[in-house]
C-alpha cells in the first residue's frame, strides 16, 4: 500500500491506485509546501518504491528522510528532471542524528548518482539532493528495493 493510502486510509486493505496499470503502490511526493531544509527538520519524506520531486536553489541542498530496517538494502537514485533539471546530482547520506555516512556522485547513468545501502540500523536516513556545480534546478529522489552492496564512499 502506497504511503498516501496508509496514511489518509489505513482502514482500507488495498490501495487506491492498485489497479492503475503500472502503478502498484507507487506514489509521488513534490516539495510544494516549502523549501526543504538540509537538517533532520525536513519535513519531507520518501518510502521504498515512491519518488520526491523537488528544486534546489543555486548553493541550495536538501534532506529527504526515509524510514529504514537494518539489514535491508536501498537503491536510491537522484537525477535531474524536466528542461530546468539540475545538471550534475550529488548524493550523501546522514543517519538519523545528523551524521554523515556517505556520499555518491555519478554511480548511475552519465551524471546520475545512483547507489544501493544496506541499513545499518533501523529507523530514519536521510538523503541530501545537491548539485555538484551548486546550480539551481529541478531533482527527484527514488527509492526502491535493493541487492546487497554499498557504493557510497566515505
Amino acid at each position: 500500500m502506497c504511503v498516501i493510502c496508509q496514511s489518509l486510509t489505513s482502514y482500507k486493505e488495498r490501495c487506491d491506485y492498485d489497479g492503475l496499470e503500472g502503478i502498484g503502490d507507487f506514489a509521488a511526493f513534490s516539495e510544494n509546501a516549502g523549501d526543504a531544509p538540509a537538517s533532520i527538520a525536513t519535513p519531507y519524506s520518501v518510502s521504498v518504491g515512491d519518488t520526491f520531486d523537488g528544486t534546489l536553489g543555486a548553493g541550495d541542498t536538501d534532506w529527504i528522510a526515509i524510514n529504514v530496517v537494518q539489514g535491508q538494502t536501498y537503491e536510491i537514485s537522484l537525477t535531474g528532471i524536466g528542461g530546468s533539471g539540475i545538471a550534475d546530482p550529488y548524493m550523501r547520506l546522514y543517519d538519523a542524528e545528523g551524521d554523515y555516512i556517505g556520499y555518491n556522485d555519478d554511480g548511475g547513468p552519465g551524471l546520475t548518482s545512483f547507489a544501493t545501502y544496506t541499513a545499518t540500523y533501523t529507523g530514519v536516513l536521510y538523503v541530501s539532493a545537491e548539485e555538484f556545480n551548486y546550480n539551481a534546478g529541478d531533482y527527484r529522489v527514488t527509492v526502491n528495493a535493493g541487492t546487497a552492496y554499498s557504493q557510497f564512499t566515505h
